[in-house]
Parts: C-alpha cells; sequence; structure tokens
C-alpha cells in the first residue's frame, strides 16, 4: 500500500512539474521525465525511447506556430526516431547522447 502511495505521489508531481514547463520544454528536458513516466507504466523498454522521441519532438513542434512546422521538423522527427532513440537502453538512457543526436538530425534537416 505504501509503495502505490509513494508512486502516486511521483507521478503527479512529474505530471505537474510537466504542465508548469510545457510551454518552454525543450527535448533535453522533457525525454529523461518521459522515459521514466514510460518505465514507471509497465510499457516495454524498448518501446520507451522511441515513443518518447518522437512525444517530445512533437510536444516541440507544438509550441512552435503551426506555419513553421514544415519538412525540416519533419525530417528532424524521421531522422531522430530512425538514429536517436536506438541510443537509449534499459540501464543508459544516454539522455546527452540522445539530445545531440536531434540536435545534429536539426542541422542536417534544416539543410533541405
Amino acid at each position: 500500500m505504501e509503495g502505490k502511495t509513494v508512486r502516486s505521489v511521483l507521478i503527479l508531481t512529474l505530471f505537474l512539474g510537466m504542465l508548469v514547463g510545457q510551454s518552454a520544454a525543450d527535448f533535453k528536458e522533457c525525454y529523461p521525465v518521459c522515459l521514466f513516466t514510460c518505465a514507471i507504466s509497465g510499457t516495454k523498454w524498448y518501446i520507451c525511447p522511441l515513443k518518447c522521441t518522437t512525444d517530445c519532438l512533437t510536444q516541440e513542434a507544438s509550441v512552435l506556430d503551426t506555419s513553421q512546422i514544415d519538412n525540416a521538423h519533419f525530417c528532424k522527427l524521421g531522422c531522430a526516431v530512425s538514429k536517436c532513440s536506438q541510443l537509449s537502453t534499459e540501464n543508459n538512457p544516454a539522455v546527452n547522447k540522445v539530445d545531440a543526436c536531434v540536435n545534429s538530425c536539426s542541422r542536417t534537416c534544416l539543410k533541405y
């Protein structure tokens, strides 16, 4: 019973933290929180990096004006999902490596 209470409080805290920082959240802040939330929800560990890469980049794009969401954003999303989400493992989320990879995708996609 006590474990469930601690877990519930932790989830609520994370959720509120995400709401407060949602307007200015960037990938590096979003990704570890998403991974943690995904892991405690019981999702298979290998699904979480893919889900969180997609969710965090989509959240980042939703902050932008829709007229700014163009081919470069979709290029970045495709690149990050295919290349960067593979860098996280069950024991090492490699947040800095994934963030650097996502930034690399962003630079690559700006050329198009």
